[in-house]
């Protein structure tokens, strides 16, 4: 089956869409970095999931994001969030993520590129992104997808009593007016 590359704001994605989004995000390999300490969080029953994605997750105002639907399973996505503070309204955050098995297909790339060409539209003029500095197949993506090194922070993450070091990215965008 062809990979379908999607904006779940304005496709509303099934519950399976949902539910598959969710079992991604909530891997051991995911929440291992992300969310430690909130793997409560993951144990949610599949109604209240599906509740609160519809809910509030879908219709923040200051996400753009984007999944990848194969083989009817969710199996990446890309997201930007707009910062909201007034100094900082122009620019936004980069999250993206592929499951496993689906990685070095150019799916990342493919729902980065979306979001960003979003973000040009919806007239942001600026997008970040951090990643860990070991994390050689995102760096190389950010790099394709135009981002330039800013700087490194040593030791800037702690988990499971390791430190990690964070390089971060950042993109100028070639800014289009809303609607046009």
């Amino acid at each position: 089956m062809k990979l379908e590359v999607f904006s779940p704001q304005e496709q509303i994605p099934t519950d399976e869409d949902i539910l598959s989004f969710w079992r991604m995000m909530s891997t051991p390999g995911q929440t291992r970095w992300d969310y430690e300490d909130n793997h409560e969080f993951y144990q949610k029953p599949d109604h209240e999931v599906i509740q609160f994605f519809r809910g509030k997750a879908l219709s923040r105002a200051t996400a753009l994001s984007y999944w990848a639907r194969e083989n009817g399973q969710i199996v990446g996505m890309a997201s930007i969030d707009r910062f909201t503070a007034p100094s900082r309204e122009h620019s936004g955050e980069l999250g993206f993520g592929v499951r496993k098995a689906y990685q070095r297909r150019g799916i990342g790339y493919q729902l980065v590129r979306a979001a960003l060409d979003r973000a040009e539209r919806e007239g942001l003029r600026r997008v970040e992104c951090s990643c860990f500095a070991h994390n050689r197949p995102a760096v190389g993506l950010l790099l394709r997808a135009g981002f330039r090194e800013e700087g490194q922070r040593i030791g800037a993450i702690q988990k499971y009593g390791q430190l990690f070091d964070v390089r971060e990215f950042g993109l100028l965008l070639r800014t289009v007016a809303p609607g046009g």
